[in-house]
C-alpha cells in the first residue's frame, strides 16, 4: 500500500455567482418600480429600487468527510499533466476514485470545503486547480515533496459543468486524493410577480404560479418538505402566509381586510 507522504490542508473552492436581490423602499406601503406611491388603492404593485446586487451571502452545509478523487484507483498524476473531476452531483465519481453516487454536494452549490492529499509523490511539485470552465486563472493549492510540506490556497469551482473541477500537476509524479467536507450555496430568497412569476431573487427559486386571487405555487430546486417558507409583503398593513405541501410552496397575500387580492411579495426559506 502506498505511503502518505503529503496532505492537503483544507481547500475552500468557491464560485462567483451574481445573483438578484431587494432593495425595498420606506414608504407607507408598496411602491411599484415604474409608478408612484400606492395610496389607498390595492398593492398590486412592486417594492421600489428592486436591483441585482454583486454578491450574496452563501448557507454552508457540514458533510462528513467523503472521498471525490483518488487515483489510486487509476494512475497517478505525471508532471505537467492537467484532470477534471467531477465535484458536485451524482455522476461520474467512481472512475475517479470516488464515492460511487458522489458526496451529496448538489449542482447549484457555489463552492465546497475539501482536504487535498498528494500521497506517495515521486518529486518534490506543486498542484494547481481551476474551476473547470476557466483556462486562465490557476491557483497553486498544494506544494508537495518528500518532507511533506502543505499549503491551502482558494479556487473557483464551475457551476453546471460536466467535470467542475480542473488540477494541474507540476513535479512528481504523485497520487492525488480530494475528500469533500462541505459546501456552500445561494440562499432562497425572491420578490415574486403579483400574476406570477419571478421579480427578482435567488436562482434556487425556479417558478411562481398564480393560481386565483392571492394564492400561489413556488417551485424551488429542492424538496422543500423540511423547510419553513417565509412570505412577506413590504409596507402597511398588507400581509401574507406561506407553507409548504406535496413537494411546492404555496402562499396567499392578503389586503389588510383579510381579501385574498394579488400582490408583490416576498419569500424566504429556511431549510
Amino acid at each position: 500500500m502506498k505511503s502518505l507522504r503529503s496532505f492537503g490542508l483544507g481547500v475552500l473552492l468557491t464560485a462567483s455567482l451574481a445573483m438578484g436581490g431587494a432593495a425595498l423602499a420606506s414608504s407607507g406601503g408598496p411602491v411599484s418600480p415604474n409608478a408612484g406611491p400606492s395610496g389607498d388603492g390595492p398593492a398590486v404593485v412592486a417594492p421600489a429600487g428592486v436591483t441585482p446586487v454583486s454578491k450574496q451571502q452563501m448557507l454552508y452545509s457540514p458533510i462528513a468527510p467523503c472521498r471525490i478523487v483518488d487515483t489510486r484507483n487509476t494512475t497517478p498524476l505525471a508532471s505537467g499533466s492537467t484532470r477534471s473531476f467531477y465535484v458536485a452531483g451524482t455522476f461520474g465519481f467512481a472512475p475517479q476514485g470516488g464515492k460511487t453516487g458522489g458526496c451529496g454536494v448538489p449542482l447549484g452549490a457555489t463552492s465546497v470545503s475539501v482536504s487535498v492529499s498528494a500521497i506517495d509523490p515521486s518529486n518534490p511539485g506543486f498542484l494547481q486547480a481551476w474551476p473547470s470552465d476557466n483556462a486562465i486563472a490557476k491557483v497553486t493549492v498544494l506544494n508537495y515533496g518528500t518532507q511533506g510540506i502543505t499549503s491551502g490556497a482558494t479556487v473557483g469551482l464551475a457551476l453546471g459543468a460536466a467535470a467542475q473541477l480542473n488540477v494541474k500537476n507540476s513535479g512528481g509524479p504523485t497520487d492525488l486524493a480530494i475528500d469533500v467536507t462541505g459546501y456552500y450555496r445561494p440562499q432562497i430568497h425572491a420578490v415574486l410577480n403579483s400574476t406570477g412569476g419571478i421579480y427578482s431573487g435567488s436562482p434556487r427559486v425556479l417558478s411562481s404560479t398564480n393560481l386565483g386571487a392571492g394564492s400561489y405555487r413556488v417551485q424551488l430546486d429542492i424538496d422543500p418538505t423540511d423547510c419553513t417558507p417565509i412570505a412577506s409583503i413590504f409596507g402597511s398593513a398588507y400581509f401574507a402566509s406561506a407553507y409548504v405541501s406535496g413537494g411546492y410552496i404555496y402562499a396567499n397575500t392578503y389586503a389588510p381586510g383579510g381579501a385574498l387580492t394579488n400582490l408583490y411579495w416576498t419569500l424566504d426559506v429556511m431549510c
